[in-house]
């Protein structure tokens, strides 16, 4: 199960960055490889340490 936190377009794909429950950390899935999609009546709430801004303050640092 993974929570969408965001779209990126990365020249010619789209990727979904999201938070992975079974890895408990950000992954990132191109949408055009995604085979099957389940959705479920489950919500999230994003936290201080979930979510897209800290996801991105996570990838500048570690630039």
């Amino acid at each position: 199960m993974v929570w969408p936190l965001g779209l990126v377009f990365w020249g010619r794909a789209w990727t979904l960055v999201a938070w992975c429950e079974l890895r408990q950390a950000y992954r990132m899935f191109r949408l055009d490889r995604i085979g099957r999609l389940q959705l479920v009546a489950k919500n999230f709430e994003t936290t201080d340490t979930i979510s897209l801004q800290h996801y991105l303050e996570q990838v500048k640092c570690s630039e």
